[in-house]
């Protein structure tokens, strides 16, 4: 994938590189760099220029799921790892597990997801995601009454917006190989 560096951005990558820096995504706390010092996009999102309105879509997904939903934060973190576990996603798992330590992902929970284990949960709710996104991932048929357990755990747009997350990570993650992305540079000293 070659590096699109912001003075030879079209006009539709150009749009995109600046929703990217400037909309949710570069706003708060940053957990790792969006652009090097060169200003080239990290991670997935230099990828995403290759094709502006397909990657501008994609991108809007991904913001909408991680500032737009009501999957609380601790959940959509936990989820994001068991995706990046799942799929041996060194970038995601990466970018991802300082983040869900910030939002209070417990430490032994991260250590068995890593070490490929099922962890234990306190939460309901982190156990529902748990079993959601372990089925979704396996491709499971998910029977009506463990169905209605995640449901009544998550709520309907849980279920929906958990089964969301894991798809557009397994996205990440499969583009993330595929273009041999990097891990954020900040992060490759071993938290994996």
């Amino acid at each position: 994938m070659p590096r699109f560096r912001p003075g030879e951005l079209t006009d539709e990558q150009r749009q995109l590189y600046e929703e990217l820096l400037h909309g949710p995504r570069g706003q708060g706390r940053q957990f790792f760099a969006l652009a090097d010092a060169d200003g080239v996009l990290t991670g997935p999102f230099n990828a995403m220029l290759a094709s502006p309105r397909v990657g501008t879509a994609v991108q809007r997904l991904g913001a909408a799921l991680r500032y737009q939903t009501d999957v609380p934060d601790q959940v959509r973190e936990l989820v994001i790892l068991i995706v990046a576990a799942h799929l041996g996603s060194e970038f995601e798992w990466d970018a991802h597990v300082i983040i869900a330590r910030h939002h209070g992902v417990d430490d032994a929970v991260i250590a068995a997801l890593r070490d490929g284990r099922p962890p234990s949960f306190a939460d309901g709710a982190q156990r529902a995601a748990y079993d959601l996104a372990v089925a979704v991932l396996r491709g499971e048929d998910i029977p009506d009454d463990r169905y209605d357990a995640i449901t009544a755990a998550l709520g309907t747009s849980g279920v929906f917006d958990v089964s969301a997350i894991v798809g557009y990570y397994w996205l990440l993650a499969a583009q993330l190989r595929l273009f041999r992305v990097e891990r954020p540079a900040n992060e490759r000293r071993g938290t994996k």
